[in-house]
């Protein structure tokens, strides 16, 4: 901007004054269509307000008698009144509009321009400048391009009223109260309160009536009405009560809902399923259930006592019931407990008591609707030893209803337990537990447990399971033992069998299904030569064998433990020692070792390696090794190989480390030829766990949590080297420091280095900062040029997530200044560290970066700029999101992505992952990534059932980024459908896993086998009936470990494993998120041109994305789409179920905090 912008400047504030001492409308501005310029005056203006959309019109006397009138048009978009003035507005091409006649009876529209809001006075008159252009097309084809410019305007923003209600969030209340509403007008361009405004309630549903005249708002803006709700109302049911505000003079009105649940008063409530009552609370005699609080889900019996299905008391006023739909049950301090409960025919309360009894909302026939959280004493005792109830759950089955009951028998261990059982992690007792499910109909199965048996000194049965199912004719054994000799060497053996059918006839099968043999020793024999530092501890065996219908699956294990001597620890690693002593007065171990490998039939072998260097307890008695390195190598012979590892060094007692490799490794298949290498890293200011944090020693630790600045990554990065046949060569290495706590580091953003070399491009070099140059725009120079200037501008785009300006000289840089678009100026850091200066110490350069800087034109104005001085001005750009769809149709596989924007050489390489933690699954190849999409064809040599498909994004300027499908994908491998929604928690308390899942839809389903990922590899925890949907664990260390199901029918062929998920620590298995789904049509569904849709309605507990997903029976996905709620509460979403073949489906709505499903049914036409 020159001398004349400036003078504009001037008259327009000069305008702007003027027009607000007279307080009357005006519009004055300048036009020049490339001939001399014209000066328009009026004081006809308009002003309008909708919403946040501001429209000005300006009526312009033209002197001509046949068109007399010429308009001009301003919309401001994000209009409102409390905001900070003065204020810019920018126009695009439909926003701003000059009534141009020459040469055409249209309207011209904006090309680019501005009007700024400089002032709102208290009575609502407003005040702004603006500049602008338009182009008019000419009927001869000739563009004319008119400027607007000095432009001022003032006028008075219309009273636009705003009607509130309180409380306004939907609330509870019962029949025969008086309920009242506040209700307060104002104006929203002031937010002021309206005085004189008529307030109507449009209908009151409650009271069936409508049009009532609520009242006249006061000084305050404020009506209050007051009904009473009807005594005789028995249903609860929400009501939608609408009002709505006028004034006489005003053409708007403000309309406005407020939602009431009348609910009746009640002695008794019912949990209900399937539409039936199952459970009755009754609050006593005289009593009744009321809301916790105003609009408050939660119900609490007026007296201090419950009686439950009459049999069962509560006392005490901690009892509440969560009336939210599909989540009807008991609650205790957020858990889903009845505490206190007793029998009431038993004095004291004995039985059942303290925090005892789960209250679950089951589904399909609703088994397992009493549950207790662990095992409770009964008061019994036999042979000096405790009688505990470990579990009772009512099985209401209508054609064979039943229960289950199991208890244990507990024991002080003595004298006679075995030195062997003493190590066990709870040697002060032995238990013997039997559990019995009978129906109707009979036993249906007997199970037997029994911990810490001791034979003689050396032999201890750690758990010995036993259980039989007549109706699965089904006998499965298991043992976990430990033995030792008397040089304290120690041996463990875990195995499970189980024996289906008649065996005797030769109908039934055995099948051997997991063994491991474990032999460990203190002594630790040392390795050749004799002064090794590394002596063995021991060594892990492990073996499988399955066979489903004849095709027999084995597999064979072998892993050494090794280890430093103490002699090593005190001779050759001395200096570790004295680290490790001063510390915290231990010596420390120094280096632990496991080396594996393990060979599954028919020709795949994976080998893994395990080493722990400097074990110091004191840092952390859970995580005390400092430094981790692990890999695992599988190579199959009939496809490929991979290598994967991670590398961690520097614990600080809580999760994180100070640095770390993970991912690292490579994968290759052999025909088409590909092959990747990759890897990510990570430098951070880990979190300090309590054990060193309360030392002595740790001052410098303390001062660090002290200031925040724990649980901080200094750096990340990511490196990829791919190579295939087809598509050629990449390679890319990346850095992010954005996340740093040292503004200067921080505000270099990302680097990266990428080559590729294609078979049509040839060798193509990219490097930098991840920077796209921006250009200068200036009077006097060219775009291109980098001298400086006393006045530079440049402009910012939404796209731009950083700017760096650097000023410079040979000698001394000139003095710098920025201003942003909104004229504020600059020289030095702002104060949020948004705005960051350095200068050099010689003075030579002033570097300058803008973080997120507004869009819009920015100053660079500097002091006496010399010819040699130079001015460059670079910027980050955003990083672009990458997002895959995958989808299954028989075994054709297609992944799908956004290819807008990438040019030649990007590549996407994808990837059949099955734990989705990394890149190391099966490679699909690699593809252009201006494609969009991939197609691949899913063959038998496919060891998995279902994958994750995995995309890396390798292109230029943009960072490597891994995307994940958000579902698995099946091969079309299963025999049997999975069940879904597994879930997971432990209780800190008491140790307790319990797993959850919704059954399979499959009729064929017998039993579903539980499995961990323990430390020795996938392992079997327990079987679970078809009927059943929760199982309760006391395994030990499952916090953190990842639980899949597998679904098994009635000749032992397994199907595919559910999703793995994590166990959840917790004090509660509560979860948010999707809480119910029910489908609104029936759930036979009928295709038909009439009602080929269905509504299906789920209750979101917070705003949220849900993925709306339709499965077949061997879960393979058919229909997928994403829903959006804004809002908490009721969603709905309409599906098309014309394409669907008759047959049994699946749907799950799912978000981040949870996921549920319901089966539905297409008969035929």
């Amino acid at each position: 901007m020159g001398f004349r912008s400036l003078l504009l400047c001037l008259l327009c504030a000069l305008a702007t004054t003027v027009a607000g001492a007279q307080g009357i409308d005006k519009i004055k501005f300048t036009t020049n269509s490339g001939g001399p310029n014209r000066v328009w005056d009026s004081d006809d203006v308009t002003i309008t307000l909708s919403g946040t959309t501001l429209m000005i019109y300006g009526a312009m006397p033209t002197g001509d008698t046949e068109k007399p009138i010429q308009t001009i048009t301003m919309r401001l978009r994000n209009f409102r009144p409390n905001d900070t003035y003065p204020k810019t507005f920018r126009f695009n091409s439909l926003d701003a509009k000059w009534q141009n006649y020459a040469g055409t009876t249209g309207m011209c529209n904006c090309q680019d321009g501005s009007f700024t809001i400089t002032k709102i006075d208290p009575d609502g008159r407003l005040h702004g400048t603006f500049e602008w252009s338009c182009g008019t097309l000419f009927q001869s084809g000739n563009t004319v391009v008119t400027q607007i410019f000095a432009g001022v305007a003032s006028g008075v923003i219309p009273v636009q009223l705003s009607l509130r209600v309180r409380p306004g969030q939907k609330f509870s209340e019962n029949p025969d109260k008086d309920v009242t509403l506040t209700l307060t007008v104002s104006d929203y361009a002031t937010d002021k309160p309206l005085k004189g405004a008529t307030v109507v309630c449009l209908d009151n549903p409650i009271i069936i009536k409508k049009n009532i005249d609520v009242g006249v708002s006061d000084d305050a803006g404020v009506v209050k009405y007051t009904f009473k709700i009807p005594k005789d109302l028995t249903e609860k049911k929400t009501y939608a009560l609408t009002f709505t505000a006028r004034r006489e003079n005003d053409a708007d009105a403000a309309t406005i809902t407020q939602e009431i649940e009348v609910d009746p008063e009640q002695r008794y409530w019912y949990y209900k399923c399937a539409g039936v009552n199952i459970i009755e609370y009754d609050a006593g005699e005289g009593e009744k259930w009321e809301n916790v609080g105003e609009g408050s889900p939660l119900k609490k019996a007026s007296g201090s006592k419950v009686i439950v299905n009459r049999f069962l008391t509560h006392e005490g006023e901690s009892f509440q019931i969560d009336t939210t739909p599909g989540a009807e049950r008991v609650m205790y301090t957020g858990k889903l407990m009845c505490p206190d409960c007793a029998d009431v025919g038993l004095a004291g309360g004995v039985f059942l008591e303290a925090e005892s009894l789960f209250m679950t909302s089951a589904s399909g026939n609703c088994d397992g609707i009493l549950k207790l959280a662990a095992a409770k004493q009964t008061g019994l005792k036999v042979f000096g030893g405790a009688i505990k109830l470990q579990e009772v759950a009512f099985l209401p089955e209508w054609d064979n209803p039943g229960m289950r009951l199991k208890v244990s028998f507990e024991t002080p261990a003595g004298n006679d337990v075995s030195s062997q059982c003493a190590k066990s992690n709870d040697p002060s007792t032995k238990s013997l537990a039997m559990g019995f499910n009978w129906r109707k109909n009979g036993i249906e199965k007997f199970e037997l447990e029994a911990t810490n048996l001791g034979v003689g000194k050396a032999f201890c049965f750690n758990e010995l399971t036993g259980s039989y199912d007549w109706k699965l004719e089904t006998l499965t054994l298991g043992a976990r033992a430990t033995f030792e000799d008397v040089i304290d060497k120690t041996a463990e053996i875990k195995t499970s069998l189980v024996i289906r059918g008649d065996t005797a006839a030769g109908n039934g099968n055995i099948y051997l299904k997991d063994f491991m043999f474990q032999f460990s020793s203190d002594a630790c024999v040392v390795l050749p030569p004799p002064n090794s530092a590394f002596c063995f501890k021991g060594f892990r065996l492990e073996a499988g064998f399955d066979s489903d219908k004849g095709a027999r699956k084995w597999y064979f294990g072998l892993t050494g433990l090794f280890k430093t001597t103490i002699e090593a620890t005190a001779n050759k690693f001395a200096w570790i020692q004295k680290w490790g002593t001063a510390l915290g007065g231990e010596k420390p171990e120094i280096f632990e070792l496991e080396l594996g490998g393990r060979w599954d039939y028919p020709a795949k072998f994976s080998g893994k390696g395990l080493v722990k260097i400097a074990k110091i307890p004191l840092i952390s008695v859970t995580r005390p090794w400092q430094l981790t390195m692990d890999a695992k190598q599988e190579i199959d012979f009939l496809s490929g190989a991979t290598l994967r590892g991670n590398i961690k060094l520097g614990h600080l007692g809580a999760d994180d480390y100070f640095a770390s490799l993970t991912d690292v490794g490579y994968s290759f298949t052999f025909d088409p030829f590909e092959m990747c290498l990759s890897g990510k890293g990570a430098l951070r200011i880990p979190r300090i766990g309590d054990e060193l944090n309360e030392k002595g020693a740790a001052g410098f630790l303390k001062w660090v949590r002290a200031f925040g600045v724990d649980n901080t990554t200094l750096g990340q990065g990511d490196v990829y080297l791919g190579i295939n046949d087809k598509v050629g060569f990449n390679f890319n290495i990346s850095c992010d420091v954005s996340q740093n706590p040292v503004s200067f580091i921080r505000s270099y953003g990302k680097f990266f280095f990428d080559i590729k070399a294609t078979p049509n491009d040839g060798i193509l070099v990219d490097w930098g900062s991840a920077y796209a140059m921006l250009p200068i725009r200036r009077e006097q120079k060219s775009d291109n040029a980098v001298q400086a200037n006393a006045l530079d501008t440049f402009t910012v785009t939404p796209d731009i997530e950083r700017v760096i300006i650097l000023v410079s000289g040979e000698t001394t840089a000139p003095a710098s200044v920025l201003v942003d678009p909104n004229g504020v100026e600059y020289s030095a850091t702002k104060s949020d560290s948004t705005i960051l200066r350095f200068d050099a110490p010689d003075g030579s350069m002033t570097q300058w970066f803008v973080i997120n800087p507004a869009a819009g034109d920015w100053l660079v104005k500097l002091t006496n700029p010399k010819p040699e001085d130079e001015v460059r001005i670079s910027a980050v750009r955003k990083e672009r999101p990458f997002a895959i769809q995958a989808s299954v149709s028989g075994r054709a596989l297609t992944v799908t992505w956004d290819a807008a924007g990438y040019k030649a050489g990007d590549i996407v390489a994808l990837v059949l992952d099955e734990n989705n933690e990394g890149n190391d699954g099966v490679p699909l190849g690699e593809v252009d990534a201006t494609l969009g999409t991939f197609t691949y064809t899913m063959n038998d040599t496919l060891s998995a059932c279902s994958y994750y498909v995995s995309a890396t994004r390798v292109a230029n300027g943009l960072l490597i980024t891994t995307a994940y499908s958000t579902s698995m994908v099946s091969t079309g491998k299963a025999i049997l459908a999975p069940p879904t929604n597994v879930m997971a928690y432990q209780n800190t308390t008491d140790g307790v896993t319990t797993i959850t899942w919704t059954p399979s839809p499959d009729p064929n389903v017998e039993a579903y086998v539980i499995y961990a990922d323990l430390p020795g590899g996938d392992t079997i925890l327990a079987y679970a009936e078809s009927y059943e949907t929760r199982y309760t664990l006391e395994t030990p260390d499952l916090g953190g470990r990842n639980i899949y199901l597998v679904a098994v029918n009635d000749q032992n062929l397994r199907g595919c494993p559910s999703e793995s998920i994590q166990t959840v620590v917790s004090v509660d298995e509560d979860r948010a998120g999707v809480v119910e789904i029910n489908a609104a049509s029936p759930i036979s569904i009928v295709p038909h041109p009439v009602t080929s849709t269905a509504r299906i309605v789920w209750n979101a507990a917070a705003p949220s994305d849900v993925m709306i997903r339709i499965t077949d029976l061997f879960g393979a996905t058919v229909s997928e789409v994403r829903h959006t709620s804004t809002i908490a509460g009721i969603q709905d979403h309409v599906v098309d179920f014309t394409q669907l073949t008759p047959g049994t489906y699946g749907i799950t709505i799912s978000s981040d905090a949870g996921a549920i499903s319901k089966m539905f049914v297409v008969a035929p036409r």
